[in-house]
Protein backbone atom coordinates (compact mmCIF):
# COMPACT_ATOMS: atom_id res chain seq x y z
CA UNK A 1 0.00 0.00 0.00
CA UNK A 2 2.89 2.29 1.18
CA UNK A 3 4.22 1.57 -2.54
CA UNK A 4 1.19 2.86 -4.37
CA UNK A 5 1.29 5.91 -2.87
CA UNK A 6 4.52 6.31 -3.68
CA UNK A 7 4.34 6.04 -7.17
CA UNK A 8 1.06 7.92 -7.14
CA UNK A 9 2.60 11.05 -5.77
CA UNK A 10 5.57 11.17 -8.04
CA UNK A 11 3.28 10.69 -10.95
CA UNK A 12 1.49 13.49 -9.49
CA UNK A 13 5.09 15.30 -9.28
CA UNK A 14 6.07 14.21 -12.55
CA UNK A 15 2.63 15.91 -14.16
CA UNK A 16 3.39 19.42 -11.93
CA UNK A 17 7.00 19.73 -13.45
CA UNK A 18 5.68 18.83 -17.03
CA UNK A 19 2.77 21.18 -16.43
CA UNK A 20 5.22 23.84 -15.50
CA UNK A 21 7.31 23.44 -18.25
CA UNK A 22 4.48 24.03 -20.65
CA UNK A 23 3.59 27.52 -19.11
CA UNK A 24 7.33 28.25 -18.83
CA UNK A 25 7.31 28.13 -22.59
CA UNK A 26 4.45 29.21 -23.85
CA UNK A 27 4.26 32.39 -21.62
CA UNK A 28 8.14 32.89 -22.94
CA UNK A 29 6.86 32.45 -26.52
CA UNK A 30 4.13 35.08 -26.50
CA UNK A 31 5.06 38.41 -27.39
CA UNK A 32 4.72 40.74 -24.08
CA UNK A 33 6.43 44.14 -25.40
CA UNK A 34 5.82 46.56 -28.60
CA UNK A 35 9.34 45.51 -30.27
CA UNK A 36 8.36 41.68 -29.58
CA UNK A 37 5.10 42.12 -31.39
CA UNK A 38 7.57 43.74 -34.10
CA UNK A 39 9.99 41.01 -33.71
CA UNK A 40 8.02 38.32 -34.23
CA UNK A 41 6.14 40.08 -37.27
CA UNK A 42 9.67 40.49 -38.91
CA UNK A 43 10.34 36.88 -38.25
CA UNK A 44 7.56 35.91 -40.20
CA UNK A 45 7.02 38.20 -43.18
CA UNK A 46 11.29 39.31 -44.18
CA UNK A 47 9.77 41.56 -47.44
CA UNK A 48 11.72 44.36 -47.66
CA UNK A 49 8.18 46.26 -46.59
CA UNK A 50 5.54 45.22 -43.86
CA UNK A 51 2.85 47.29 -42.42
CA UNK A 52 1.98 47.15 -38.44
CA UNK A 53 -0.64 49.77 -37.96
CA UNK A 54 -2.45 46.63 -36.31
CA UNK A 55 0.11 46.32 -33.65
CA UNK A 56 0.95 50.19 -33.54
CA UNK A 57 -2.83 50.92 -33.01
CA UNK A 58 -2.86 48.27 -29.85
CA UNK A 59 -0.16 50.72 -28.37
CA UNK A 60 -0.76 53.65 -29.32
CA UNK A 61 -4.33 53.76 -30.20
CA UNK A 62 -6.02 57.03 -31.84
CA UNK A 63 -7.55 59.26 -28.69
CA UNK A 64 -4.27 59.15 -26.65
CA UNK A 65 -2.63 61.92 -25.59
CA UNK A 66 0.70 63.09 -27.40
CA UNK A 67 2.64 63.06 -24.48
CA UNK A 68 1.68 59.59 -23.57
CA UNK A 69 2.44 58.77 -27.42
CA UNK A 70 5.70 60.34 -27.15
CA UNK A 71 6.85 58.84 -23.81
CA UNK A 72 5.86 55.53 -25.63
CA UNK A 73 8.14 56.25 -28.37
CA UNK A 74 10.65 56.76 -25.73
CA UNK A 75 10.37 53.75 -23.79
CA UNK A 76 10.94 51.50 -27.26
CA UNK A 77 13.90 53.40 -27.88
CA UNK A 78 12.28 54.77 -30.96
CA UNK A 79 13.57 58.40 -32.28
CA UNK A 80 11.62 61.10 -32.29
CA UNK A 81 11.58 63.56 -35.38
CA UNK A 82 8.96 66.27 -35.50
CA UNK A 83 7.77 66.87 -39.42
CA UNK A 84 8.37 70.44 -39.86
CA UNK A 85 7.73 70.66 -43.33
CA UNK A 86 3.52 71.09 -43.57
CA UNK A 87 3.76 69.54 -47.25
CA UNK A 88 4.54 66.16 -46.02
CA UNK A 89 1.58 65.38 -44.47
CA UNK A 90 -2.32 66.49 -44.25
CA UNK A 91 -1.90 69.78 -42.77
CA UNK A 92 -5.78 70.45 -43.64
CA UNK A 93 -6.83 67.89 -41.24
CA UNK A 94 -3.28 67.32 -38.79
CA UNK A 95 -2.29 70.10 -36.20
CA UNK A 96 1.43 67.98 -36.97
CA UNK A 97 3.18 64.64 -37.55
CA UNK A 98 5.46 62.91 -35.61
CA UNK A 99 8.12 60.34 -36.86
CA UNK A 100 9.58 57.74 -34.71
CA UNK A 101 11.88 55.29 -35.68
CA UNK A 102 14.49 52.63 -34.57
CA UNK A 103 17.07 50.89 -36.89
CA UNK A 104 17.91 47.36 -36.03
CA UNK A 105 21.14 46.05 -37.28
CA UNK A 106 21.72 42.79 -39.00
CA UNK A 107 25.52 41.97 -39.83
CA UNK A 108 26.79 39.02 -41.69
CA UNK A 109 29.37 37.34 -43.06
CA UNK A 110 30.35 35.34 -46.27
CA UNK A 111 33.31 34.35 -47.31
CA UNK A 112 34.81 37.69 -47.87
CA UNK A 113 32.30 39.90 -48.33
CA UNK A 114 30.42 41.61 -45.62
CA UNK A 115 26.71 42.63 -45.69
CA UNK A 116 24.86 45.21 -43.10
CA UNK A 117 20.91 44.84 -43.50
CA UNK A 118 19.28 46.74 -40.96
CA UNK A 119 15.50 47.07 -40.35
CA UNK A 120 14.17 50.44 -39.59
CA UNK A 121 10.85 50.64 -37.35
CA UNK A 122 8.87 53.69 -38.46
CA UNK A 123 5.74 54.89 -36.51
CA UNK A 124 4.11 58.01 -37.87
CA UNK A 125 2.04 59.66 -35.53
CA UNK A 126 -0.56 62.04 -36.90
CA UNK A 127 -2.17 64.52 -34.03
CA UNK A 128 -4.66 66.78 -33.85
CA UNK A 129 -4.99 68.97 -30.61
CA UNK A 130 -2.47 67.12 -28.79
CA UNK A 131 -4.14 63.70 -29.21
CA UNK A 132 -3.39 61.11 -31.58
CA UNK A 133 -5.93 61.33 -34.19
CA UNK A 134 -4.03 58.39 -36.80
CA UNK A 135 -1.26 56.18 -36.99
CA UNK A 136 1.07 54.69 -39.01
CA UNK A 137 3.41 51.85 -38.94
CA UNK A 138 6.29 50.12 -40.85
CA UNK A 139 9.15 47.62 -41.40
CA UNK A 140 11.35 48.48 -43.96
CA UNK A 141 14.66 47.05 -44.86
CA UNK A 142 18.02 48.21 -46.13
CA UNK A 143 20.88 47.18 -46.99
CA UNK A 144 24.32 48.54 -47.02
Amino acid sequence: MKLRKKITVFALLGALAIGSLFVFFYERSEPKTFMDEVKAVRAENKSSEVNIDEIVAKYVPAGTRKDAALKFCLVNELKIYPVHDKRHFDSKTYDESIVCSRNMMKEWYLFWTWWIWHDEVRIILDIKNDVVAHTHGFIFTHSL
